[in-house]
């Protein structure tokens, strides 16, 4: 009987670390400070009747500056008027690392329709990353955030992270995880949605 129990009881341990390994796996995580709010989708926050459209709260991206792999301060104010998708990633992301050439299929699609792809690299230096997007072919405008200070007022505590940004400035939608180029489709059309 004491076999049988210890059998069951093993298996039920075995059960619970796949369960809990399948979850940490899902995303990879940051130190990146797990307090700081994460954008939402905007939500209707009143309704004043049923024939009147639902008043939604408005979340603008906090506005960031960071460094290029070239240098450059690039400031997320100063893209006013293009929409944006600010990816959060890193080398040692499998999840990140897997997203990179459908972020390179959508930014090639639509950079000429005002559409770009901010890919900010989490804690590593601008040699880590080059090596990188030069050995996978990735050529996406690519921000570093060594520190995770941008990451941290994002609320990326676990990469990938894509937060969809409007023309104006407004958080329109987020996703936490990788994305598959479909989803990055439905992101893109709700971007154009939302500046109607």
């Amino acid at each position: 009987m004491k076999k049988y129990l210890l059998k069951k009881s093993h298996k039920l341990i075995g059960l619970t670390l796949l369960l809990i390994l399948s979850l940490v796996l899902s995303s990879c995580t940051t130190t990146a400070d797990s307090t700081t709010p994460t954008p939402t989708t905007s939500q209707p926050t009143d309704m004043t009747s049923e024939t009147e459209e639902p008043v939604r709260e408005v979340v603008y991206a906090p506005d960031f500056e960071l460094e290029d792999l070239d240098g450059n301060i690039v400031k997320l104010a100063d893209l006013k008027g293009k929409d944006i998708f600010v990816n959060f990633w890193a080398t040692w992301c499998p999840f990140c690392v897997d997203e990179m050439p459908d972020l390179q299929l959508i930014y090639e699609k639509y950079k000429d329709e005002d559409f770009i792809v901010l890919a900010i690299n989490v804690q590593e230096s601008a040699e880590k990353a080059k090596g990188y997007l030069e050995e996978a072919g990735i050529n996406l405008p690519v921000l570093l955030d060594k520190d995770s200070r941008i990451a941290a007022l994002y609320g990326a505590n676990s990469i990938p992270l894509t937060i969809a940004v409007n023309k104006e400035g407004v958080a329109v939608t987020g996703y936490r995880g990788k994305l598959t180029y479909e989803q990055m489709e439905t992101m893109y059309k709700m971007l154009l949605d939302s500046n109607e």
